[in-house]
């Protein structure tokens, strides 16, 4: 299976000149509130609705049909056609919290917050992944030798100090992440974001605009190799 990583775009000639796109929040958005998306955390649903009551788009930027923002650092905004193709894919547990756009003074009802949880750590195959640790800027300090199974790699992230990490040059996933997935996120490492050839196809066959879409060696599956 191959698989691509999705990225929010940073060309000027797609988004503009400023980026991110999003650089404030408008409306009854309170940061401080209970149910400030600042209180939504990347490995579990909120218990509330956040608050999304609009964001503004920068006047020099160009509305694109996923939007990059300041303060989502996970997850995606994106419009009902993004909206539209995800949802004819396998998705992990998710969430489309309904989100408005303020652009050059004018309102867009059409916009989502897509957010997922994905735990994909008991789809890695062990015995062919090799892990390692690295410090806050990505360089390996020494390989991770205990780390065969899902909890030993979880139990090892929690005791690791904030300015340490841990990553992989090739994760080999099991071939049944594919019957399961077609979207995910691995939440340690580069954190990118992960989908699978159909809905890469789809999503640059609709000309979706704000993805970069990059093909990766990152990860492989057992079916593939």
């Amino acid at each position: 299976m191959e698989y691509y990583i999705l990225k929010k775009s940073t060309e000027k000639n797609i988004i503009g000149s400023e980026y991110p796109q999003i650089q404030t929040m408008g409306g009854t958005v309170n940061r401080d509130a209970d149910d400030s998306l600042y209180n939504v955390y990347s490995n579990k649903f909120p218990d509330f609705i956040p608050n999304l009551n609009y964001f503004i788009v920068e006047s020099k930027s160009i509305l694109t049909d996923v939007l990059s923002a300041s303060m989502i650092s996970f997850g995606f905004i994106v419009n009902d056609k993004v909206k539209n193709i995800f949802e004819q894919h396998k998705l992990p547990p998710h969430k489309f919290y309904p989100a408005t756009v303020q652009y050059n003074a004018k309102f867009y009802n059409n916009y989502y917050w897509f957010f997922f949880v994905s735990d994909v750590l008991n789809f890695v195959d062990y015995d062919k992944t090799s892990f390692f640790i690295t410090d806050m800027i990505g360089e390996k300090i020494e390989d991770c030798k205990e780390t065969k199974t899902a909890n030993s790699l979880t139990n090892l992230k929690e005791v690791l100090p904030d300015d340490r990490d841990i990553n992989s040059d090739l994760i080999i996933f099991k071939k049944e992440i594919i019957e399961k997935y077609d979207i995910f996120k691995i939440g340690f490492g580069d954190y990118y974001t992960f989908a699978s050839k159909k809905i890469a196809d789809n999503l640059i066959n609709a000309n979706i605009t704000g993805f970069r879409i990059l093909s990766t060696k990152k990860i492989q599956t057992e079916k593939s190799r």
